[in-house]
């Protein structure tokens, strides 16, 4: 089930195609998600899959990769309720070597109890990568593009998807969320993929 969020309150109005588009894709699209983050999930420990459908959300570009059928370089994982990031990261050292596979990625800052982390987000080598500096509803706000936005809820598997980050994702357009937060290397990497502002 697609549900409109109100996450962009300014209204927008699809064309006729698109709005056709829009209502048929939703069924389409949460099926591959679904597809691509059990085949993440198996992997991990009963206890620490568990606990991330019943507390996370997938949110970031995963989304319109998945939609493209592109390859997702990770899936962000963003907590509902960051009350919940110290069980997470207890699960997470407590199943280290125990079958959680990490990445040892250069990018990743630090090795701290076991795990590759960086100040923002704890990555697995099967590419889920825990954030663990903000919750979801805090941090949607300060996305950089408004195709970011979207988002899957693990536990009600339900996706959430305005008109308007529909129509970003189906154009392929750079609509700016929060221009702060747009680094070069972000348009960069849209603007490889066919992504213009």
């Amino acid at each position: 089930m697609m549900l409109i969020s109100n996450l962009n309150t300014q209204p927008f109005n699809l064309s006729e195609e698109e709005r056709k588009a829009f209502e048929s894709t939703g069924p389409r699209l949460k099926t591959f998600i679904q597809i691509h983050l059990r085949e993440k999930l198996i992997q991990l420990p009963q206890k620490l899959r568990e606990f991330t459908v019943e507390n996370c959300m997938l949110a970031g570009g995963s989304i319109s990769s998945i939609y493209y059928g592109e390859k997702v370089n990770d899936f962000d994982l963003w907590l509902k309720d960051l009350s919940k990031m110290e069980e997470l990261r207890k699960l997470i050292t407590e199943y280290v070597g125990q079958g959680v596979p990490l990445d040892e990625t250069p990018y990743a800052e630090a090795f701290v109890d076991g795990k590759i982390e960086t100040p923002r987000a704890i990555t697995l080598s099967n590419r889920i990568q825990y954030i663990i500096y903000i919750d979801y509803l805090t941090a949607k706000n300060t996305f950089d593009y408004v195709h970011c936005q979207v988002n899957y809820d693990l536990k009600t598997e339900t996706l959430y998807m305005s008109p308007r980050q529909f129509h970003a994702i189906i154009n392929k357009k750079l609509i700016v969320n929060d221009i702060m937060s747009i680094t070069d290397k972000r348009k960069q990497k849209y603007g490889d993929k066919g992504w213009r502002m």
